[in-house]
Parts: structure tokens; sequence; C-alpha cells
């Protein structure tokens, strides 16, 4: 079961779009400074959505950095393992030196026993790095 903790950094902006059924699921931003669903699973995300802005321009809450509660893509067997975006932004692994394109995002606490479980992790949105081996 996901839990939440304090949020060191939340940030709020306009949502870009109808952005209801993303809650915890990670937003970039558009060209005009507005959160967004991701389009592709190589996007500089900035952050997980944690509320439900029903229309353009509304109030997008955005934890760019720490503990939040994120929608799996799949199955996660392992606490701690690292992740990043799906082109939808949910969370899927990231494998070191594998996914260069793709960047990490932080790291899971809990098991997700299927695809859209809701688990905590904990997030860094700030300083994103891709395809590096295990620091």
């Amino acid at each position: 079961m996901a839990t939440e903790q304090q949020q060191p950094l939340v940030v709020s902006m306009p949502a870009g779009a109808d952005l209801s059924g993303l809650q915890y699921q990670f937003v970039k931003i558009d060209t005009n400074e507005q959160a967004i669903e991701p389009t592709a699973n190589t996007d500089n995300v900035v952050g997980v959505l944690q509320n439900t802005p029903s229309a353009s321009g509304q109030v997008a809450r955005v934890c760019v950095l720490g503990a939040t509660k994120v929608v799996a893509e799949s199955a996660f067997a392992t606490p701690g393992t690292y992740i990043t975006t799906s082109s939808s932004g949910t969370a899927i692994l990231w494998a070191a030196g594998t996914d260069t394109t793709k960047y990490r995002l932080g790291r899971t606490w809990q098991v997700a026993a299927a695809r859209g479980d809701v688990i905590m992790c904990m997030v860094n949105c700030i300083d994103t790095v891709k395809g590096l081996a295990n620091l």
C-alpha cells in the first residue's frame, strides 16, 4: 500500500490540458510552460503530478523532488529498483547502461504486483541522467 511522506519540493504550474486521469504520473513542461503528459519514454519530465486538474489553465501540483506515489506500468518485484517514465507517464524499470536514451528519475520503495498499482517511490527530476552505469 502506498503511503505519503513529506515532499521537499512540490511546484505549481498551469496544466496544459485535462490531466484529471494522470494523478501520480510523470509530466513534462510544454513550450508554454504548462504541465502536459509525456509523449515518449525519452522525454525529460519534470516530476509527478499530485492533483487532478481537469482543464487547461488549472493549477497542476508537481512533485519534483522527494517521496511520492507513482502509477506502475508493470510489476516491480524488488524495492529499490530504478525507474523512468513510459510514453504515457507511468513508472517503468530503468536499466543502467542499457536505457541510454531514457532518464533515471528515481527508485521504488515498494513492490507493484501489477500494472496500475500505485506505489511509493523517491523521485529526483531536478538533475536527471541518461544511461549511466550503476553509481
